[in-house]
């Protein structure tokens, strides 16, 4: 009887970095900010992450990618998707912004604004909902 393998082999452009085992929650969004949808990193290094997600769910070739816990938020472009996992790397941010860079990031920065207070009024309304369930 054969040992049973529990991972299949790496596609062959996957990162070649050492990576660090890191079940962690994550958010990849448009570049836009315009969809967000949750992931968890499994490996996470310099140079990228390997993600696991739904099997519905489609990704773009660049996206952004936020690991609260890593603190991290970075530019990010797809190099593999096998299943439910998905393979990006970092993309290097450019010596100097030009104004296309800064309009890109006056839009992310309005859409986190956005959900940050969605997020505080849903907040509210679970501390609401929890003050009327106390006798």
């Amino acid at each position: 009887m054969k040992p049973m393998r529990t991972a299949g082999p790496a596609p062959e452009n996957a990162c070649r970095d050492p990576m660090t085992s890191a079940p962690l929650a994550a958010t990849l969004s448009t570049l836009d900010g315009a969809m967000a949808t949750p992931c968890f990193v499994e490996q996470v290094s310099p140079a990228g992450v390997r993600l696991t997600l739904g099997l519905s769910t489609v990704l773009a070739q660049e996206m952004r990618i936020s690991i609260p816990v890593k603190d991290i938020e970075a530019r990010a472009r797809l190099v593999w998707r096998q299943g439910d996992q998905a393979g990006l790397v970092f993309r290097r941010p450019a010596p100097a912004s030009s104004p296309a860079d800064r309009s890109e990031d006056d839009t992310l920065i309005a859409a986190l604004e956005r959900r940050v207070a969605s997020l505080k009024a849903e907040i509210e309304v679970l501390r609401l909902h929890d003050r009327l369930r106390q006798p």
